[in-house]
């Protein structure tokens, strides 16, 4: 019995292995700048990096970029047909660019899946407030 345990841990751990070299291969290996569209930002932009901690998340790439499909290239958050209202006047519309990064409830957005995080594991070191990722212009 014991035997078929480590057989079936050293399988999952290859798999699991595979799986982030595969996410690791594809994610841009230079830190990324994020900022809002136009002009009059409260906010400096953020400069985000695919680091272990992100890499590590199941279907990393498809977690955040939720309408890839798997096969193409990514596309970012503004473009036609996924965040592109970039209108600050409704916010909370779903389509709207900051809805894509500031989005409590969904496991798509930053602020959602750092919540998440810190409701699970009070401990984490997931950001906790805005200017742990914005910086003031």
């Amino acid at each position: 019995m014991k035997r078929i345990a480590l057989i079936t841990l050293a399988c999952a751990t290859l798999v699991l292995g595979l799986a982030l070299a595969a996410s690791a291969m594809n994610a841009p290996t230079k830190p990324i700048e994020m900022k809002f569209p136009g002009d009059g930002a409260k906010y400096g932009p953020i400069m985000f990096e695919h680091h272990a901690k992100h890499l590590a998340i199941k279907d990393s790439c498809k977690t955040c970029h939720h309408k890839w499909d798997g096969k193409g290239e990514i596309e970012g958050c503004s473009s036609a047909g996924c965040h592109n209202d970039t209108s600050k006047a409704n916010k909370k519309n779903p389509n709207s660019y900051d809805s894509a990064f500031h989005t409590r409830d969904s496991g798509h957005s930053c602020v959602g899946c750092h919540t998440a995080q810190l409701k699970e594991n009070p401990a984490s070191k997931a950001p906790k407030k805005c200017n742990e990722c914005h910086s003031k212009k």
